[in-house]
């Protein structure tokens, strides 16, 4: 998640959960969210250098001077914007930044997200992103995420799209770190989506067919398994196999 620009003071905003913010902590099959601590400050400042990071970004600035990410981390306010470092559980390597901007009058909740480049490929946007959408509709009453992508930000457009998210439009979004307004692609998820989303599969129909002798009388021929057989006492349709 990158720096926006402050809301004007008193905007109201929806807390998640019943704990502050900044004591969340999420975790999903191999990530942990958690919230931002100063000595995440180099992970930050050698990660968001790379200019590959950076592009397709509106606030992530290039070069992204020494001090840039202590003075980042310092500067979040839970009431605007809650953002988390992405950790690895397995060994704790911090892997990058999502967050979550919600709105109440909207009810409407923005996220954002970017992640190192030692750690492409692997899934953790789109593990991080569904952990972090899933939080916020089950503690909170938002009713739709919305995120934004560059139109040749292929992977973070797919990433969105793995997690449920739908083509909504265009907008021109203000990115000073490019110079300028950009127009960017918005995708959302609203709260039935993600319930049908996360609702269980039906259970699988069985159809089962059984065929009997019948005789003149309209009798049914069965006979029991005689002793020293497999299966003995069992009833079978005369000429019928019963295996084990």
């Amino acid at each position: 998640m990158e720096p926006r620009n402050k809301p004007d003071e008193g905007a109201p905003m929806i807390r998640l959960g019943p704990d502050a913010p900044s004591a969340i902590r999420i975790e999903s099959g191999r990530l942990l969210l958690r919230p931002l601590r100063l000595d995440d400050a180099a992970d930050i400042q050698r990660m968001a250098a790379e200019w590959e990071v950076a592009r397709y970004t509106a606030n992530i600035p290039h070069p992204y001077e020494p001090g840039m990410a202590e003075a980042w981390i310092r500067s979040h306010r839970d009431d605007f914007e809650i953002v988390f470092a992405i950790e690895r559980r397995q060994d704790g390597a911090f892997v990058g930044c999502i967050g979550v901007e919600p709105d109440m009058k909207t009810r409407d909740a923005e996220f954002g997200y970017w992640i190192g480049m030692p750690y492409w490929g692997a899934g953790y946007a789109t593990e991080a992103l569904s952990a972090l959408v899933d939080h916020v509709f089950a503690t909170s009453d938002v009713d739709r995420a919305r995120a934004a992508a560059m139109p040749d930000n292929r992977a973070s457009i797919r990433v969105q799209e793995k997690v449920g998210f739908r083509y909504v439009g265009v907008k021109l979004q203000a990115a000073p770190a490019r110079g300028g307004s950009i127009g960017v692609h918005v995708r959302a998820l609203d709260r039935r989506r993600w319930l049908e989303l996360k609702a269980p599969p039906p259970l699988p129909i069985v159809l089962v067919a059984a065929v009997a002798l019948v005789d003149a009388d309209g009798r049914v021929l069965i006979a029991q398994r005689p002793e020293g057989k497999s299966m003995a006492g069992l009833w079978e349709f005369p000429g019928g196999k019963v295996h084990e």
